[in-house]
């Protein structure tokens, strides 16, 4: 599966090819580490998607001190109902609720985020190279 894949807050975009269906890549810089993911949602746009906030590893092993860099990540079938302030994703013939606005967005339990650093073939327009990209999916359980 090909998908273009746009990384406004890293400042590039790329043609990657895909590990699965339903996992969304963006590129990033050499030696990085996820810190965490969560779900997120926009009542008022009606939009969901995984936030994932990752920090640079030092090249002696240790990790950085400071807070990492937030990246917003589109997975593809996930989504927000503004109705019933559900957040879930489509797999197959089913839908799987993950989470529930309340106050705030709590997790059911129905769904677990995958978000890793992994080598990605890409497309650089004159062959192909293998770049770090932020692979993220929403599994339902």
């Amino acid at each position: 599966m090909r998908a273009l894949v746009t990384a406004a807050a890293l400042g590039f975009t790329m043609l990657a090819v895909l590990p699965a269906t339903g996992a969304t890549a963006v590129a990033v810089d050499a030696d990085r580490k996820v810190e965490t993911a969560a779900l997120r949602a926009d009542p008022t746009t009606g939009r969901a998607w995984v936030e994932v906030t990752i920090a640079k590893r030092f090249a002696n092993g240790k990790e950085a001190r400071a807070r990492g860099q937030a990246i917003a990540v589109a997975v593809p079938e996930l989504s927000f109902d503004r109705a019933t302030g559900v957040v879930s994703i489509d797999s197959g013939e089913r839908r799987f609720p993950c989470a529930v606005l309340e106050r705030d967005l709590k997790t059911t339990g129905e769904c677990r985020i995958d978000a890793r650093i992994e080598p990605v073939v890409v497309d650089t327009g004159f062959g192909a190279a293998t770049r770090d990209h932020l692979v993220v999916r929403v599994v339902p359980r």
